[in-house]
């Protein structure tokens, strides 16, 4: 009975933080969202928001611990997926998962990659819109990350 306005709040709005077709993600906002991400010093042009997983940790439970259990931050917790665009809106959330799975495994399930080649349009250089994320991630025309393993020099 407790639980009874959260269920009911999910139920009525999770649409809002689990669809990429909404009046914020039109082509004018995403070029304006990329632009803003530019200003801010990013040599890309098309990336309008970012993406990351996020583990919430916990108390260690009782039983099943190892379905909880994150070896690569060492505690226990569940684990969410976030986009989040430069007005500072969630655009896209995932979740809860057990704490062990990796960010690439949430975005396999999340069928975001799906989600983001539906987005309208092409950015300014000509690309599709993309996300920007860690190393974690797959490089995809529209998910972006740095090198994996890269050492820069001051050059």
């Amino acid at each position: 009975m407790e639980n009874t306005l959260l269920n009911y709040i999910y139920h009525k709005f999770q649409h809002l933080l689990s669809n990429l077709d909404q009046k914020w993600l039109d082509h004018a906002h995403l070029q304006q969202y990329a632009a803003a991400v530019h200003r801010r010093g990013a040599p890309l042009q098309n990336v309008f928001g970012f993406i990351d997983g996020t583990l919430r940790a916990m108390c260690r439970p009782t039983a099943n611990q190892r379905h909880v259990f994150n070896g690569h931050k060492r505690e226990h917790g569940i684990k969410f997926q976030s986009v989040v665009v430069p007005n500072g809106l969630v655009a896209n959330m995932f979740g809860p998962f057990e704490g062990r799975r990796h960010d690439a495994a949430l975005l396999a399930d999340s069928g975001l990659l799906t989600k983001l080649d539906a987005l309208p349009g092409l950015a300014v250089n000509g690309n599709a819109f993309a996300l920007y994320g860690d190393p974690a991630y797959p490089l995809r025309p529209q998910l972006l990350c740095p090198f994996r393993g890269a050492v820069l020099t001051a050059e």
